[in-house]
């Protein structure tokens, strides 16, 4: 519900918002859960709201697992792997259409279709051979266990969110507006290829990260 609430700012052009609007806006949506006890048709619980984005245990928690990422104190914004979980979510919880824009999901695979990684390796095939190369490509350096295994399966979520569009439109691209390249069966492929590459040369560090060490 707390992802949810993100999304409906975002959707009103919130890009970023402040844990008080976090708050207030998932009150909204469920006032029993969200509201203060005694009163919780009239004022929202906020730390209520706080636990699930600043509870460390909580296996949900969507800053953990980078959807919702704090870009200064008490501040929020949306990602692009967030934008598609909390449709899904939200499609779940109210029965309606799944449905994915071109410009979220773009926006969701563009760090990597534009990385000299993934570059290098489509036009020479080159493969990273040091393990900071891995970290730059994913995005994961100097991230803790849960949020390296969350940028991984948001990674794994957008190209199955992508190869359904494609499988739909042949091809998309971002849209009218942001000049973006198009995305094609053969470049998902591609990312699938060198992901599936990268996760068996670098087999131990994977394992070292699973491992919590």
């Amino acid at each position: 519900m707390i992802l949810i609430a993100a999304l409906e700012m975002h959707q009103r052009g919130v890009k970023e918002f402040s844990e008080w609007d976090l708050t207030v806006e998932a009150w909204k949506l469920d006032p029993k859960r969200f509201g203060c006890r005694g009163y919780t048709d009239l004022y929202p619980d906020h730390k209520r709201v706080m636990m699930e984005i600043m509870g460390k245990t909580k296996k949900d928690n969507p800053v953990t697992k980078g959807w919702i990422k704090k870009v200064r104190p008490n501040f929020y914004k949306l990602m692009p792997s967030g934008v598609i979980q909390a449709q899904s979510l939200r499609s779940d919880s109210y029965g309606q259409t799944r449905s994915n824009s071109n410009e979220q999901v773009y926006d969701a695979l563009k760090p990597y279709l534009e990385h000299r990684v993934f570059t290098n390796f489509v036009k020479n095939g080159d493969k990273p051979n040091m393990w900071l190369t891995v970290e730059a490509f994913y995005g994961i350096t100097a991230l803790g266990k849960a949020q390296v295994e969350a940028k991984l399966r948001a990674f794994e979520q957008a190209i199955e969110i992508a190869k359904a569009q494609v499988a739909t439109s042949g091809s998309f691209s971002r849209g009218p507006v942001g000049g973006s390249q198009r995305v094609t069966a053969d470049k998902l492929g591609k990312l699938d290829e060198l992901h599936e590459l990268i996760k068996q040369g670098f087999a131990k560090q994977f394992e070292t990260i699973r491992r919590g060490k």
